[in-house]
């Protein structure tokens, strides 16, 4: 969680680079929609899908500014302030997701739903003065999230389901422990810093062996997206069998608690039943 030491530390970190006033001004206007996030967050979530929409609208229009290729210098005071609050991010991250990140400090699911209604906003070329309407008229962010997922090309699928499994995948229970990392294994700090590619040789079906490995951004982007794709799929499934055993539940206490009715009021009717004969 972000907090007011960090923002400090964060605001004097990303502009020891760029241009004073300029980075100033981009740290100042990140800083006050995360602050807007905190309070949002604290509170007793009153109202909170207005609120959220208003800070997603804040939050667009900070992407739509940073997205102009002739702010690319505020990009760089972006990145530094992305490395400052400790943002995971990769090269193929998209910057939608980015600025979600820093704004909701999460890189977890719900960062993936709110990036989409950023991406979707963009491509739909919705202001951010009318997003929250937008939002509404959609039926919420879940349904913008569906609905844009619709529109997606082969391209842009594959970048989503890798960074749905980038998102996922990065506070995830380990499958295999490997223990210290060899350097052919160590992440590329500037490109990918959290994930590798791993060649395991599987003996006799029991035993492991790594035998090669690689940081190559563009295999490791082509590897998430295949498992984006099967964990959307396996997630689906187990939402599926949910809802199923839910229904199946519910039944069952429906009419567990109908022979309960019935059982009390044929006891109730006992005594009456008496005193007439």
């Amino acid at each position: 969680m972000t907090t007011n030491n960090n923002i400090a530390t964060a605001t004097a970190t990303a502009t020891a680079t760029a241009k004073p006033a300029e980075a100033i001004l981009i740290v100042k206007r990140f800083n006050e929609v995360i602050k807007m996030r905190q309070v949002w967050e604290a509170g007793a979530y009153k109202a909170s899908n207005d609120q959220l929409y208003e800070i997603l609208a804040s939050a667009h229009e900070l992407y739509l500014y940073l997205v102009n290729p002739s702010n690319n210098g505020d990009r760089k005071t972006f990145v530094n302030l992305l490395k400052a609050n400790k943002v995971t991010f990769q090269t193929n991250t998209p910057l939608h997701t980015r600025v979600i990140r820093l704004v909701f400090a999460t890189t977890r699911q719900r960062a993936y739903t709110y990036g989409r209604v950023l991406f979707a906003a963009r491509k739909a070329d919705i202001a951010p003065s009318y997003l929250p309407d937008w939002i509404r008229d959609c039926g919420g962010v879940e349904e913008v999230k569906v609905k844009s997922s619709g529109k997606l090309t082969q391209a842009d699928k594959a970048k989503a389901d890798a960074e749905y499994a980038s998102d996922l995948l990065a506070g995830a229970k380990a499958i295999a422990h490997v223990g210290q990392v060899s350097e052919q294994l160590k992440p590329d700090a500037e490109h990918n810093p959290i994930y590798s590619l791993a060649l395991v040789r599987c003996d006799n079906g029991n035993d492991a062996e790594i035998v090669w490995g690689t940081n190559n951004a563009a295999a490791i982007a082509k590897v998430l997206a295949i498992a984006g794709k099967a964990l959307r799929t396996n997630a689906a499934k187990k939402a599926a069998a949910n809802i199923k055993r839910a229904a199946t539940k519910k039944g069952r206490s429906a009419i567990k608690a109908a022979a309960s009715s019935v059982q009390r009021n044929a006891e109730q009717a006992q005594p009456s039943q008496v005193l007439a004969a």
